[in-house]
């Protein structure tokens, strides 16, 4: 169950006397994992003009397993769960809410089925808040259980070499991660820095780019045209993210929409300080002056002067990152987000 939410591919996890995992599509990276620990995994290869046939196989496997609850996470999962348990007479169904979806494609299909579910879990209170009000569903039908991450895993982390990242010593470091795709509004970001590169500076400020997607060329050209475009660097997917963060002195997260970023919570648990647009889920991490920064969305002169006060207040900078890793250790920890869960589906299932 915990890997499933972790995975965030549209897994439902059915549970009952033995757990199961399920993928609407291929079985996908989590697999063998899940496997090795003994939780059997199916694939329903619905995918594409085959996706309507992902209700039909998982209302049979339901039939056939008798699971007692089925869990299930993201939004198509959440609906062909829903219709599967209810057509196959599984007792008790949960629906795990990632994000706030304003789009009508998920918010009219959520206001019809929502009362299939006996519980709808939020990864954040922000977002449990907007989808209850976006989709009319009563505050009872909602809980929130808050992502988590492997807190002392993260803190063992060694950093990379600034000169395996082409950077100097004295550089000051900002760094991205995400997908680059709209939603995260990486453009602000470069525009930001246009702004800092047209102001004179004490420090160099440099730019790592971690992630790809489809925005990727045009970010380039907006590198590109840039007075010193030398300080970005587009480092592509990275498998080392902790390390480049603890490489770096400053995260930045400009996405316009959010549920609950793991990327920032992994940041703080490493002890990068973090800034983010006050969206849902980043505002539920950060107190603003305590544990990070917040900016509006779109902004790219907030953007750019938070980058400038915290390169010219690093001691500050520093105890945001260790109150907010103060806060992690106890709310914010793999553990807890899986006992929480826990907690849920037994009080459910008596």
């Amino acid at each position: 169950m915990g890997a499933a939410s972790r995975a965030n591919a549209g897994f439902a996890a059915v549970v009952g006397p033995r757990s199961t995992a399920v993928r609407l599509r291929d079985a996908g990276p989590l697999a063998k994992y899940l496997q090795d620990v003994g939780i059997p995994v199916t694939a329903l290869q619905a995918s594409g003009a085959a996706a309507v046939l992902a209700l039909t196989r998982l209302t049979t496997l339901l039939r056939r397993i008798h699971p007692a609850i089925v869990l299930s996470f993201l939004h198509q999962a959440n609906l062909v769960s829903r219709l599967a348990a209810w057509f196959a007479g599984t007792p008790c169904c949960v629906s795990g809410i990632r994000v706030v979806d304003r789009r009508l494609g998920v918010t009219i299909p959520e206001r019809v089925t929502w009362r299939l579910t006996n519980l709808l879990v939020a990864c954040s209170e922000s977002v449990a808040l907007g989808h209850a009000r976006l989709c009319g569903i009563p505050a009872s039908r909602m809980a929130v259980v808050r992502n988590g991450v492997d807190v002392d895993t993260l803190q063992r982390v060694q950093p990379l070499s600034r000169g395996e990242l082409g950077l100097g010593p004295d550089d000051f470091v900002v760094l991205m991660a995400g997908r680059l795709v709209p939603r995260q509004s990486p453009q602000f970001q470069l525009q930001a820095f246009k702004l800092l590169q047209q102001r004179p500076q004490s420090r160099r400020i440099c730019l790592l780019i971690a992630g790809e997607g489809p925005e990727r060329a045009a970010l380039e050209e907006l590198r590109n045209g840039l007075p010193d475009p030398t300080a970005v660097t587009f480092l592509g997917w990275r498998s080392d993210l902790p390390r480049l963060m603890k490489s770096a002195d400053l995260f930045v997260l400009p996405s316009a929409w959010e549920g609950l970023p793991n990327v920032l919570l992994e940041a703080q648990a490493v002890g990068l300080p973090v800034a983010a647009t006050a969206i849902d889920g980043s505002a539920d991490l950060i107190q603003p002056g305590h544990t990070g920064l917040l900016f509006p969305p779109e902004d790219a002169d907030a953007i750019a002067q938070i980058i400038a006060a915290q390169m010219t207040n690093c001691s500050t900078a520093q105890a945001m990152a260790a109150n907010a890793l103060q806060q992690l250790q106890t709310s914010g920890r793999w553990e807890t987000c899986i006992e929480k869960f826990a907690n849920l589906l037994q009080g459910l299932l008596r």
